[in-house]
C-alpha cells in the first residue's frame, strides 16, 4: 500500500515537473511576421521573417540554435541556420499578458511567451532573406523554425510556423486600399512611430529612420 502511495506520488510530482518545465521559446517576431521587399528590378520580391528565441529559466544560458526555412508553395527557397546562446529572460520589463512594457536590453523586446504565461523579453537574431523572386496571386509562403541538432528543445513549438498568402499588393499601397495615394504615407508614418514590424521596410533587421526614406522612394516609384 505504501509503495503504491509513493509511487502514484512520485508521478504526480514528475507531471508536475513537466508541466511546469517551458522555458525556452523560438518562434518569429510577430505572428503575421513574413514581410515582402520589392527589389529593384521591380517585378520580384523578397521574403524576409525576424526569428527570435527567449530563455526563461533563472540562472542559466541555453543553447537556442535553430533552422529558418523560408517555403513558396511548399517549396524551399532559403535555408539560414543561426547558432545563438541565451543567457535567462528579464520579464520585469514587460507588463504580464500585455508586453507593452520594455527589456533592460534595447536589442530584446516583450512578447508573449505562450498561453497563459507572462511575456518574456526575446532576443532577435539575423534577419534571414530570399533571393528576389517573382511571386503570382495565390502563391502560398510559409516560414519556419525549428530546433538546431544538439540545441535545448522547445515546450511549446505551435507558434514555429507562420504563413501567408501572396495577393500581388503594391507596397506602396500600405493602408491595402487597393490605391495608392497620399494616406498610405500616413498610415506608414503611424506603424512606423508605433514600432511595429510591418514598417521595417528596408531589409535591415530594426526599425530606424532609412526606413522612411526606403519607403516613401517605394512611394513615389508608384504601382505596376
Amino acid at each position: 500500500m505504501n509503495k503504491n502511495i509513493l509511487a502514484i506520488a512520485a508521478l504526480i510530482a514528475t507531471v508536475g515537473t513537466a508541466a511546469t518545465s517551458a522555458h525556452a521559446d523560438r518562434k518569429f517576431r510577430t505572428p503575421q511576421g513574413i514581410m515582402l521587399q520589392p527589389s529593384p528590378d521591380g517585378v520580384s520580391q523578397v521574403i524576409s521573417v525576424d526569428p527570435a528565441v527567449t530563455n526563461t529559466l533563472e540562472g542559466t544560458v541555453l543553447n537556442l540554435s535553430g533552422v529558418v526555412t523560408i517555403f513558396v508553395n511548399d517549396v524551399p527557397v532559403v535555408t539560414a541556420s543561426y547558432i545563438l546562446n541565451v543567457g535567462a529572460s528579464i520579464a520585469s520589463g514587460c507588463v504580464p499578458n500585455f508586453c507593452d512594457g520594455f527589456c533592460p536590453d534595447a536589442g530584446q523586446f516583450c512578447n508573449i511567451f505562450r498561453p497563459g504565461y507572462p511575456c518574456s523579453c526575446y532576443v532577435s537574431t539575423e534577419r534571414v532573406s530570399s533571393p528576389p523572386l517573382q511571386l503570382h496571386a495565390g502563391d502560398v509562403i510559409t516560414a519556419s523554425i525549428v530546433a538546431a541538432p544538439g540545441s535545448e528543445p522547445e515546450d511549446y513549438p505551435d507558434n514555429d510556423v507562420i504563413s501567408l498568402v501572396y495577393t500581388n499588393q503594391c507596397a506602396a499601397d500600405f493602408d491595402n486600399n487597393g490605391v495608392r495615394e497620399v494616406p498610405d504615407i500616413f498610415a506608414y508614418l503611424s506603424a512606423w512611430f508605433a514600432q511595429s514590424a510591418s514598417a521595417d521596410v528596408d531589409g535591415v533587421t530594426g526599425i530606424a529612420v532609412p526606413d522612411i526614406f526606403f519607403f516613401l522612394s517605394t512611394w513615389f516609384a508608384g504601382c505596376p
